[in-house]
């Protein structure tokens, strides 16, 4: 197996570690040793818009310790893996660099941006032929995508591109719904700074899935995964939300339960159960 730095972020191990449990056993499917560093929290965009040079810095050395092991880095979290490569383009500037090495070397580390982060999404594309090659139980249903905005902004540095989700989700025999705004915001970052607008908008999200005809709802990121399981306990729906390595690692063979799908707030179990013909 080939080791990889696994970038969990917080907000995973915190609230969501059945959705680490699945991405786990996917990566080792596709010949990835996940390797545990003594990383920190990524740190997110709303440090950034606080003091940018602090944020650099915690990232840089996030990418430093990865960089000291050889190490590239996939992420689990749409936002971490935004961060970290955020910080890698950024730190593509010589001076930038400099400066944040001075701060590194405090601690005995330094970044010369030798190592590449991937979003597990983008890694699991990137391998799809052998993805596709270890699927045992194609699933049948119908469902929507909410990519969501940090995986795919700023464009200039991630590297997705929606076609990208349909064909990993289509590879596993699902089919893709369309709805109108499959590319507005859940809403889940702007609840720090609006409640009432982030409510506006997953709840128009919610409305246009609910007439999609869609099974499920299903996403490559854990804050959105949250924030629809969230909103639906509140407005009283009850549309499965899955994290997409979740349906992946069940194409594989893992059963549901194995991988916590029992643990989902908006219960999945009978939909799955339904689509492999499990009782």
């Amino acid at each position: 197996m080939k080791p990889h730095a696994l970038f969990t972020g917080c907000f995973i191990p915190a609230k969501l570690p059945w959705l680490e449990k699945a991405s786990v056993e996917v990566l080792k499917k596709l010949g990835v040793e996940p390797r545990y560093l003594e990383f920190s929290c990524c740190p997110n965009t709303h440090m950034k818009s606080m003091d940018e040079d602090t944020w650099l810095a915690i990232a840089a050395r996030n990418l430093a310790i990865a960089e000291k092991e050889n190490l590239d880095i996939i992420a689990l979290c749409s936002g971490c893996s935004g961060t970290l490569l955020d910080a890698k383009h950024l730190l593509q500037d010589e001076k930038k660099r400099e400066e944040v090495n001075k701060e590194l070397k405090k601690i005995g580390l330094s970044y010369e941006g030798k190592n590449d982060v991937r979003h597990i999404v983008n890694f699991i594309h990137e391998n799809i032929d052998k993805a596709r090659e270890l699927i045992q139980f194609p699933m049948k249903m119908k469902v929507a995508i909410h990519d969501g905005c940090h995986i795919q902004r700023p464009s200039k540095v991630m590297d997705y591109c929606i076609e990208r989700m349909d064909d990993l989700v289509k590879m596993i025999g699902l089919e893709v719904v369309g709805y109108p705004h499959r590319d507005l915001c859940c809403g889940s970052a702007l609840a720090a700074v609006d409640q009432e607008i982030a409510n506006d908008l997953v709840e128009l999200k919610l409305n246009e899935l609910k007439e999609s005809g869609a099974d499920a709802l299903c996403t490559p990121c854990p804050l959105c995964f949250l924030q629809y399981e969230l909103a639906q306990k509140r407005l009283g729906m009850e549309l499965p939300v899955f994290y997409y390595p979740e349906l992946i690692a069940i194409a594989f063979g893992f059963h549901p339960n194995e991988l916590g799908v029992q643990y989902h707030q908006i219960s999945a179990e009978s939909l799955i159960k339904k689509c492999l013909g499990l009782k």
